[in-house]
């Protein structure tokens, strides 16, 4: 995908809100910055980021220089370190996201099963919706999404969430 880097289109997607601005008072450059981004990356793409190599270069400048804090501060923000992680935590509480039930994987299982495999039902077509957005701009109303951990710690730590 070919990105205009210097479009408003862009700009506005990466553009700090006044209510976000007064989520960071308190915080470091380097913590204003990576709260910053997260959010941000949360807001445009639907997932938190795992890695620094996910985040567009372009994206951090327009943030750092909304924030006044220089863009390579980032590097030294641990996105799965505590701060992070506390961070993750506040971003899904203002975003309305909160941890799936066994209840909302039932409904989601559900709707897999009725209303999206039974016209391909083989599994792999099925993670295949999930993951390339087909099957999940159907469910997105529910808003439920998988948040992934380090790969290192993918096996036992897939914790899903949904939107309140």
């Amino acid at each position: 995908m070919d990105v205009n880097h210097f479009s408003e289109e862009f700009q506005d997607l990466w553009a700090l809100t006044g209510d976000e601005m007064k989520l960071l008072p308190g915080m470091t450059g380097k913590g204003r910055l990576g709260f910053a981004v997260v959010l941000k990356f949360m807001q445009v793409y639907g997932r938190l980021p795992e890695r620094h190599d996910e985040l567009d270069p372009h994206a951090v400048g327009l943030i750092a220089a909304q924030l006044d804090v220089m863009a390579e501060t980032l590097a030294t923000y641990e996105m799965l370190g505590r701060q992070g992680q506390r961070h993750r935590r506040q971003i899904r509480g203002y975003l309305g996201f909160r941890p799936a039930t066994g209840s909302d994987l039932k409904q989601l299982t559900r709707w897999l099963s009725e209303d999206l495999l039974p016209f391909d039902p083989q599994a792999r077509h099925g993670r295949e919706m999930g993951s390339t957005g087909a099957g999940r701009s159907a469910w997105s109303h529910r808003r439920l999404i998988i948040l992934t951990v380090s790969s290192a710690q993918r096996s036992t730590a897939m914790k899903p969430v949904c939107r309140r």
